[in-house]
């Protein structure tokens, strides 16, 4: 029923349902994404020698795997290209990074908090 013909007679017409069957589209999504992204509680350390080691560095951040990286070994300058690169990488993974020794960081991904414990002594 139009517009027009409602205004002539006076019926609104009844609310016609949606199909409440999914499209292939949605039926994909809700199969490619879970409503929660599981959190793998594995935690790695690594020492880094040059700027490929961050490449293991960035896929275990991928399949959310924390790591400890520590830079003492390197001098000044091929440390700071690796934290860089590293910042760079955990920024488009939307994670964080936190300082936890002066030549040592934690990289984690979205989804895992760090909580710092409190000396109460």
């Amino acid at each position: 029923m139009s517009y027009i013909e409602t205004l002539k007679n006076g019926n609104i017409p009844k609310k016609k349902h949606k199909n409440k069957q999914l499209t292939p589209y949605d039926q994909f999504m809700a199969k490619k994404s879970p409503s929660a992204t599981p959190i793998d509680p594995d935690l790695s350390t690594m020492r880094a020698k040059n700027l490929d080691d961050c490449i293991g560095i960035v896929n275990a951040l991928r399949v959310h795997h924390g790591v400890v990286l520590d830079v003492s070994n390197l001098d000044r300058v091929q440390a700071q290209r690796i934290l860089d690169f590293m910042s760079g990488a955990i920024c488009a993974l939307q994670g964080r990074v936190n300082r936890i020794g002066s030549n040592a960081y934690l990289f984690t991904t979205n989804g895992v908090n760090i909580i710092k414990a409190t000396d109460n002594s």
